[in-house]
């Protein structure tokens, strides 16, 4: 996906230009709302609904 492949405040995930895989809120700050922030000691878990 592609920010604009979504509407505003939607999460999204994406490869960044590193080819990191990321995840964001379109026009939005996705670690404010949901209180995470970076580091190495994360880890995310992808579940298909």
């Amino acid at each position: 996906n592609t920010f604009g492949d979504v509407a505003e405040n939607d999460n999204l995930a994406y490869f960044n230009s590193e080819l990191n895989f990321s995840i964001a809120i379109n026009m939005g700050n996705f670690s404010e709302r949901y209180r995470v922030y970076s580091g190495a000691e994360w880890s995310i878990e992808v579940i298909k609904e």
